[in-house]
C-alpha cells in the first residue's frame, strides 16, 4: 500500500511535527510512505529517515498556481493508494484531483476552532469532502464535530509522541527548580498569555520571589508581550521559537510546571511532551485540557476567576515532593496511550479499512 502526506512545510509547529513521526515510523516499519511538501527546507535531509520518500515542490506560497499541475504529475506516477492532507488549501486541491486520479482521499482535521468560524475557503472544503467521500481524521472530539452532519467517515487518531524520549530513564533523580515556570505555543490571542503574566503577577510575595517565567514561541504578541513583562515584579524570559527537540527537553527538565492559560486548542502536543517529561500541569479547564487530563485534576481552572487560578498555583508550587510526584504520574499514566507506535498501528487499521474493506 502506497501513503501519500501532503504538506506544506517538514519543519515547524504541531502538525509537522505529527507528520515527521508518522512518516518516520510507518517507514520504519517497512511502510511505503511518501511525503510530499511545497516549500524547500535545508534540513529535510535530517527531519525525515532514509526510508521516507520525499519530494519537495518548491512554490513560493500556499496558494502558488504550480501546485495543481505539480501535484497532478506526482499523484499520477507516484498512483497512490491513500492521499492525506495536511491543510486547507491542499485539500481543496487533492479533493479535485481524486475525481480523476481514483485514490483514497483522508483529511486530517487538527482544529477545533472551526465549528465557530467559516469562510469561503472553509466552506468549498467541505463540500468537495462531502462530494468525494473523504475520511476525516480528527485528533480532538470537538474538531471531529465540525463534520458529524456530513455523513463522512469520522476516526478519532490522537497525536502520537516519542514517550521513551520525553520520560528519559525513570530510575534517575529528575532535578527540577521548583520556582522555574515554562510556557510553549505561538505568541498568540488565543494562548492567552496577557491574562497569565496578570495571574502570576497577583501571587503572594513570598510565592512569587524567585519566580522564574520561561515563554517559548514566537508570533504577533511577541514584542507586547515583552514590553509587558517588563512592568512584572518576576523575571519572565523569552527564547523565541525552539525547534530542536533537544533544547526543547531540557527546559522541559529543569522546570517545575508547565502553563497553558489557552482559550482554546486542537490537542496540545507541548502540554503532553511536559506532561510525559515530569512537569507538574496548570492549565485552563477548556475542553481540549479536560479530555486529555486525569479526571477530578485539581490545576484545571476557570479562566473567569483570576483569584481562583492565582489561589491554585500558590498551590501547585507550595506541593511537598511525594504530592507532586503523585499528581505527575498520573499525568503520565494518562499520555502513556498516545506512544507514536500506537498511534502508527490506528493508522494502519484505518489505511486497511479504507483500501482494502478491513475492519
Amino acid at each position: 500500500m502506497r501513503i501519500v502526506h501532503i504538506i506544506p512545510s517538514i519543519e515547524g509547529g504541531g502538525a509537522e511535527n505529527q507528520l515527521r513521526l508518522l512518516a518516520n515510523t510507518m517507514a520504519g516499519q517497512g511502510g511505503d510512505v511518501w511525503v510530499i511538501y511545497l516549500h524547500a527546507n535545508p534540513n529535510a535531509h535530517h527531519l525525515l529517515n532514509s526510508n521516507v520518500n520525499s519530494i519537495c515542490l518548491n512554490v513560493t506560497n500556499n496558494y502558488s498556481p504550480g501546485i495543481f499541475w505539480a501535484l497532478y504529475n506526482h499523484l499520477k506516477r507516484l498512483s497512490p493508494d491513500i492521499v492525506q492532507t495536511w491543510i486547507t488549501q491542499v485539500d481543496i486541491i487533492v479533493g479535485l484531483l481524486s475525481t480523476v486520479l481514483k485514490f483514497k482521499w483522508i483529511i486530517r482535521e487538527p482544529s477545533d476552532k472551526l465549528s465557530r468560524k467559516q469562510n469561503t475557503k472553509l466552506k468549498l472544503r467541505k463540500k468537495i469532502a462531502v462530494w468525494r467521500g473523504a475520511v476525516i481524521v480528527g485528533n480532538s472530539e470537538r474538531g471531529l464535530r465540525y463534520w458529524e452532519e456530513t455523513g463522512l467517515q469520522l476516526q478519532l487518531i490522537r497525536n502520537g509522541y516519542e514517550i521513551d524520549f520525553f520520560k528519559g530513564d525513570e530510575s534517575a533523580e529528575r532535578k527540577y527548580h521548583k520556582h522555574e515556570i515554562v510556557c510553549v505555543g505561538r505568541l498568540e490571542v488565543s494562548k492567552n498569555l496577557t491574562q497569565l503574566m496578570d495571574v502570576f503577577e497577583s501571587l503572594p510575595p513570598d510565592i512569587k520571589e524567585g519566580l522564574h517565567l520561561t515563554i517559548i514561541g514566537k508570533g504577533p504578541l511577541a514584542e507586547a508581550l515583552q514590553q509587558k513583562a517588563v512592568l512584572c515584579n518576576y523575571k519572565i524570559s523569552f527564547t523565541g521559537f525552539i525547534n530542536d527537540k533537544y533544547e526543547l527537553l531540557k527546559y522541559y527538565k529543569k522546570s517545575n510546571v508547565y502553563c497553558s492559560f489557552s482559550t482554546n486548542e486542537g490537542m496540545p502536543n507541548t502540554l503532553i511532551e511536559a506532561g510525559l517529561s515530569g512537569l507538574l500541569i496548570i492549565a485552563s479547564d477548556i475542553p481540549a485540557h479536560i479530555e486529555l487530563l486525569p479526571p477530578d485534576y485539581p490545576f484545571l481552572l476557570p479562566l473567569a476567576d483570576n483569584t481562583q487560578m492565582a489561589q491554585a498555583i500558590t498551590k501547585a508550587l507550595s506541593l511537598s515532593d511525594a504530592e507532586r510526584f503523585n499528581y505527575v504520574k498520573e499525568i503520565q499514566d494518562c499520555f502513556a496511550a498516545y506512544a507514536i507506535t500506537e498511534v502508527s498501528a490506528k493508522y494502519t487499521t484505518l489505511y486497511n479499512s479504507v483500501v482494502y474493506g478491513n475492519k
